[in-house]
């Protein structure tokens, strides 16, 4: 049974650990055209089949709008940091020239507008579900 997860979550995942996220996404690709046998018959070296399919996919990406995109989801991760009071590495970076490593949510006073129409709503939902279940 395959899990789907929704985007919000996919995103915390990338964001926590970058790199390591790659590495798992590259290494199950690797796997799984290993097993079905698409190396087989190639003197490439998998990491340069999966390169080159990785680029083309990427430029496919950028014909169809993909920056766009990025550049969507880098101002949707600025808007929430600046809801909960990070920096936009959300303290993850030990070398931003903003926050030197120390940018977690909480790191200044949260912006008010951002977070009344961004956290407030989930942090009642959560409260009335306490409620509703004796939790609190």
């Amino acid at each position: 049974m395959q899990q789907t997860i929704g985007l919000g979550v996919l995103v915390q995942r990338v964001m926590a650990n970058p790199m390591g996220f790659v590495e798992t996404i590259l290494q199950q690709i690797l796997d799984q055209l290993a097993r079905d046998g698409v190396f087989a018959d190639s003197d490439t070296p998998p990491e340069s089949l999966v390169a080159m399919a990785l680029g083309g996919r990427l430029a496919r990406m950028v014909a169809a709008g993909g920056p766009v995109e990025h550049e969507m989801l880098i101002g949707r991760n600025s808007t929430f940091a600046a809801a909960v009071g990070a920096c936009d590495c959300w303290g993850q970076e030990g070398t931003c020239p903003l926050c030197e490593g120390a940018g977690t949510p909480g790191w200044v006073l949260p912006d008010q507008q951002l977070f009344t129409t961004y956290v407030y709503p989930a942090v009642k939902t959560i409260s009335k579900h306490q409620k509703e279940n004796g939790d609190v």
